[in-house]
């Protein structure tokens, strides 16, 4: 019989991938999605659905019940507002509970999907790593501050417990099923010249179906209470940019924005948004963070999971066409 693993968040971006590539290792999949959500990015595959909440207790216990293994890929990436009680529920309260769903079901690993965000960033020269003290408090975003928590909750009860978990740790990744669009935005943006200028740091970039494949070989390589971070290449905003101008054949983003110019923006678009009620367009912490180089190293997982590289200018060429498919671009 095929072992059973239950992919949490399985219509997003990267767990639209994890599906697809546990499917091809011969795992069955039950993909635990928002009864009220449906983004065409699971659509024609043979795999079992479980609808849901995060935040109900209830709801997570269900879905883990009869399974093998837990990829958790779901959870909030929303930046504004700052603080919010809504973002602890879904990434910190609702991995407490799917860790004692785990342990309750006897699960023979639990691959939680974190964030690199939750060790600290370098430069190309000297990037950072597993060992890297976490610097995400000083942007006081609960964002960051919630994987942090939720990462340190499983390694701790890996210890107290003995719970099979492993964590991977993205960077910024980009590729196909970004229905949203999340981190998509950017590329789009890019590509219709929405975005006036690149700021003067940069991301570590990665293709999500290689997050998705380690995600996938960690259910049987890698070791326990250990955490991955699984990242691509290291490029500053520029260099990004220039990337997706040249793939999708449209003019260059010439402008560069002071780390200074963009905080005072951003200064100004929360202000106005506490009168619209609508999300500014960027606030004081993403000034803040694209001002810095959040450049990763990745080694520890291409050694221990197995974790392919594709060229981030292919990744690029699949969420173009994505894009261009589903009528965003």
């Amino acid at each position: 019989m095929k072992a059973k693993v239950l992919v949490t968040g399985a219509d997003g971006l990267l767990g639209s991938h994890v599906v697809r590539r546990a499917l091809t290792s011969g795992y069955k999949v039950r993909a635990f999605i928002q009864p009220d959500r449906n983004t065409g990015s699971l659509d024609g595959l043979d795999i079992e659905y479980s609808y849901g909440d995060l935040t109900n207790s209830q709801d997570v216990h269900q879905s883990v019940d009869g399974c093998d293994y837990l990829i958790h890929t779901a959870g909030s990436t929303s930046l504004w507002p700052a603080r919010s009680s809504k973002m602890w529920q879904i990434n910190y309260t609702a991995v407490v509970e799917l860790a004692d769903a785990a342990r309750q079901n006897n699960l023979k690993r639990f691959v939680h999907i974190g964030s690199a965000s939750s060790f600290g960033y370098g430069t190309k020269q000297a990037p950072g790593d597993e060992e890297s003290p976490y610097l995400g408090h000083k942007f006081e975003l609960d964002y960051l501050d919630t994987k942090k928590a939720g990462q340190d909750y499983l390694l701790s009860q890996y210890k107290q417990t003995a719970l099979p978990v492993i964590v991977l740790a993205p960077t910024y990744m980009i590729g196909e099923y970004d229905s949203a669009p999340g981190s998509g935005k950017m590329i789009t943006a890019v590509v219709k010249h929405e975005v006036p200028g690149y700021s003067e740091g940069g991301k570590c970039v990665v293709y999500a179906g290689d997050v998705a494949q380690a995600a996938v070989n960690a259910l049987e390589m890698g070791r326990l209470g250990e955490c991955y971070i699984t990242g691509g290449e290291n490029l500053t905003y520029k260099e990004f940019f220039d990337l997706i101008t040249d793939l999708a054949n449209v003019p260059p983003i010439k402008l560069r924005i002071p780390t200074r110019l963009a905080y005072f923006l951003g200064s100004v678009m929360e202000t106005v948004s506490k009168v619209t009620h609508k999300p500014p367009l960027i606030t004081r912490a993403m000034a803040a963070m694209s001002g810095d180089t959040h450049f990763y190293r990745s080694s520890k997982a291409i050694n221990e999971l197995d974790m392919p590289q594709t060229p981030v200018s292919e990744a690029i060429l699949r969420a173009i066409e994505y894009f261009r498919q589903i009528g965003y671009i």
